[in-house]
This record gives C-alpha cells, sequence and structure tokens, in this order.
C-alpha cells in the first residue's frame, strides 16, 4: 500500500513539474525600428490577443511579462500587422520593412543587461471595450450615438444639427472654461474626432477614464478606436 501511495506521488510530481516546464514564461525586452534604425514609437505589441498589449515607448522599447519562449509576438503599426517568433530569445531588436512588410529580429545583449524596469512590463491596465459587433448591432451609423448609454459616467450631446460634432466627456465637466473632451486616437494615432468612421471598419472601441499613458493629453480619458486589421 505504501509503495503505491509513494509511486502515485513520483507520478504526480512528474506531472506537475512536466506542467511547469510548459508553462514556463519569462519576461521579455525589445526595441521597433525600421530598415534605417530610426525607432519606431507607440506601436502596438502583444502574443494572444489584440486587448492586452503594450506600447513602445518613445525610445522604440517595450516589455512584456508571462511571455513563452515558443511564443511569436504580433506588432502593430497603423494597419499593418508582423508576426515575430521569439524563438527561445530574451531580448531583442526588431527591423520592420514597412514597404515589402518583412521583419528582421536579432537578440540584443545591450537591451537584456538594462535589466527588467528600462519600461513599464505591465500590460496597462483595460477600460471599458465595446466590440465593433456590439456597436453595429445598436441600429445607428454614427459611432458616437452607438456609444451613448453604453458606459456608465460617458456623456455624450449632440448639438442637434444632422452631422453635427457630440460634446462629449468621460470624467464628468471639470472646468467651466476648459473644455472636458477626452483624447481621441485611433489605431495609435491621436485624431480630432472619430465621427468620420464607419462602424463597419471597427473592430473595437476601449473607453479609458484613466489615459495616463498619454500625459497631460489623456487627462480627460480618451476614446480608443482600432480598426480592424487586415
Amino acid at each position: 500500500m505504501i509503495k503505491k501511495r509513494l509511486l502515485l506521488l513520483n507520478i504526480l510530481v512528474a506531472c506537475c513539474m512536466g506542467g511547469m516546464a510548459q508553462e514556463r514564461k519569462i519576461p521579455f525586452n525589445g526595441r521597433l525600428t525600421d530598415m534605417k534604425g530610426e525607432v519606431i514609437k507607440k506601436a502596438r505589441v502583444y502574443v494572444t490577443s489584440p486587448k492586452r498589449y503594450v506600447t513602445c515607448n518613445k525610445a522604440g522599447d517595450f516589455g512584456l511579462t508571462n511571455v513563452d519562449t515558443d511564443d511569436t509576438l504580433k506588432i502593430s503599426v497603423g494597419k499593418e500587422l508582423y508576426k515575430v517568433p521569439i524563438n527561445k530569445r530574451r531580448s531583442i531588436v526588431i527591423s520592420l520593412n514597412t514597404e515589402t512588410g518583412e521583419s528582421v529580429a536579432k537578440e540584443d545583449q545591450q537591451i537584456y543587461d538594462k535589466g527588467f524596469d528600462h519600461v513599464s512590463r505591465r500590460e496597462r491596465n483595460l477600460g471599458t471595450i465595446i466590440s465593433g459587433e456590439t456597436l453595429r448591432r445598436s441600429g445607428h451609423s454614427n459611432l458616437m450615438n452607438a456609444l451613448k448609454g453604453r458606459v456608465p459616467g460617458l456623456n455624450i450631446t449632440n448639438d442637434g444639427t444632422p452631422g453635427g460634432d457630440s460634446e462629449v466627456n468621460i470624467r464628468g465637466i471639470k472646468s467651466l472654461t476648459l473644455k472636458s473632451t477626452p483624447l481621441f486616437v485611433v489605431d495609435g494615432v491621436i485624431t480630432e474626432t472619430i465621427n468620420d468612421i464607419s462602424l463597419f471598419d471597427i473592430d473595437y472601441v476601449e473607453i479609458l477614464k484613466n489615459a495616463h499613458l498619454y500625459g497631460s493629453r489623456g487627462a480627460n480619458g480618451a476614446i480608443l478606436v482600432f480598426t480592424k486589421l487586415p
């Protein structure tokens, strides 16, 4: 009986160790440039879901946690999507050819030696996410109208004219003289308005009440629009 229990215990330990080996995750450093060595800023980098990503900082650096050594990085620059296998590497410089869609990746000891604090390794806190499909089912043709009533604290009022501008605030009106309009960002690019975006082009919309990643410009929150990737 004792031998059977010991045998069962050994099997369980072996299975757990095997599972741990398969689920081994590592922190990961990277830098994104073009083929001329110029850094690429504000690109989205993720592994499994485009809704869980990090953004390259002004030096083109990014950091990820819980990356498997056999994972493939997905890099979204504008409407282009690049896929770069990690191939057991711990830190890489990725050079993108925006004309051909090709990429070159090489391990970089200098980035690795910087340690894990050169860029935030925590995937940013998500706001409220609304899928494009949900917005299309609203029956509205205008994005702002489709967003109404879907996010607590999001207030949208129209000026009363067909196709006119909307007054938007996420965090309430904090000043009688200053605008409380949130930042509008489409595929990583800050824009003045999102009224002209077709609902049929939208993958999902994210509403951020705290948009500190955009500095002072995100003080009133942000509405991030992500169009469908090719």
